[in-house]
């Protein structure tokens, strides 16, 4: 939980959250605003973990505001808990306001596309889930992003918050952002985020293709299929894996190229053909 300065003026401090995936940590940054430290995604709200934030915060000057990324728990378990002592607003997507146990709606501040947060851009960038913000900083490059972007691995979509289609739109438009640094929900900075972000559009289309290479005419159901299109992911991890299945299927159906009937997913007939 050591402190870690990322660049000068963002400070990286890792939380385990109760409700975290694998016990993977998330990150927490503490950011030097112009009143104050920004705390985006305090993740916990373990004692130690609050009071290492404090003495980030403490040393900039006190806590000029808190911003959540987007709705998943493990991004503002600790906003309560800051907020009750330290008072201020909390900045989120408008669809958070009311989700967010132990925050008041007058507290919230609605940010979207567009707005300016203590001189960070506010993007919309849906896709992980609808309900999710990134901040964005021209002037030197960097980019707080959530969970649009993992440090390591790839990034779960799940529907029906999760949509496949808005996911790759947003990778694409960040990538045509050419920022120079994106800090990320989990593990390390990216510092070669045009790679990075090349990257996952390329392993998403890839496993895109590999759901049509398992569909065929005979509905098949998505346990069946993920063995097939997950075949280079541990067993134990299917049923994660399934989300994303799920989430390709939906766009592949949206796009006509996938059909769902009874008993699974099958190619749609061919032109003629009887349904």
């Amino acid at each position: 939980m050591s402190p870690e300065q990322v660049v000068p003026g963002i400070v990286r401090l890792a939380a385990l959250s109760r409700v975290a995936l694998f016990g993977e940590p998330t990150n927490c940054y503490v950011v030097a605003a112009e009143l104050g430290g920004l705390v985006v995604d305090p993740g916990s709200d373990g004692a130690d973990f609050i009071a290492a934030v404090e003495e980030v915060v403490a040393e900039l000057g006190g806590l000029a505001g808190i911003v959540v990324t987007h709705g998943h728990r493990d991004h503002w378990e600790g906003v309560a808990r800051l907020w009750e002592r330290h008072g201020g607003w909390v900045a989120t997507h408008p669809a958070l306001v009311g989700r967010l146990a132990g925050i008041p709606a007058s507290a919230h501040r609605r940010v979207r596309e567009g707005h300016v947060l203590a001189g960070w851009r506010v993007l919309d960038v849906p896709g992980h889930t609808r309900d999710h913000i990134a901040l964005w900083r021209p002037a030197d490059g960097v980019m707080l992003v959530g969970d649009v972007v993992a440090g390591e691995g790839t990034t779960v979509i799940s529907p029906p918050d999760g949509e496949m289609a808005a996911y790759l739109a947003t990778l694409r438009r960040l990538r045509d952002l050419t920022p120079r640094l994106l800090l990320p929900g989990h593990g390390p900075p990216v510092h070669r985020p045009r790679d990075a972000l090349e990257a996952l559009i390329r392993h998403r289309l890839t496993r895109e293709q590999a759901v049509l290479d398992a569909l065929d005419e005979r509905p098949r159901a998505v346990e069946e299929l993920v063995a097939r299109v997950y075949a280079d992911v541990p067993a134990e991890r299917w049923w994660l894996a399934e989300r994303s299945l799920l989430a390709h299927l939906l766009k592949l159906e949206a796009e006509g190229r996938a059909v769902r009937l009874k008993g699974g997913w099958a190619r749609p007939p061919a032109d003629g053909a009887q349904a």
